[in-house]
């Protein structure tokens, strides 16, 4: 799933690419999850939606930790497309 959204993203460039694995980036847990309620695995799918949703706040957590160190670190104090520059590139690093 991950190849055939990245050659897609290859053709039809980086914003359709972009929306394409935020589209189909669950795919596979949701089809395991599916898979699981059917066989009666309740417990199972419950878990990996806790596991996703504590995923996800970790990398948002993340990504607001290091964009708080880059501001302090560099002395941006105002929100835009210029000032938030420096802190964007650093975390990416």
């Amino acid at each position: 799933m991950g190849r055939a959204t990245e050659e897609l993203a290859e053709h039809l460039g980086e914003g359709i690419g972009g929306l394409l694995n935020a589209t189909f980036g669950n795919a596979a847990e949701l089809i395991i999850a599916l898979t699981a309620l059917r066989a009666g695995l309740h417990d199972v799918v419950k878990t990996s939606i806790v596991g996703s949703i504590n995923r996800a706040i970790g990398a948002r957590r993340r990504l607001g930790t290091s964009w708080r160190r880059c501001r302090i670190r560099t002395g941006v104090r105002f929100r835009g497309s210029e000032g938030d520059a420096p802190c964007s590139a650093a975390s990416l690093v």
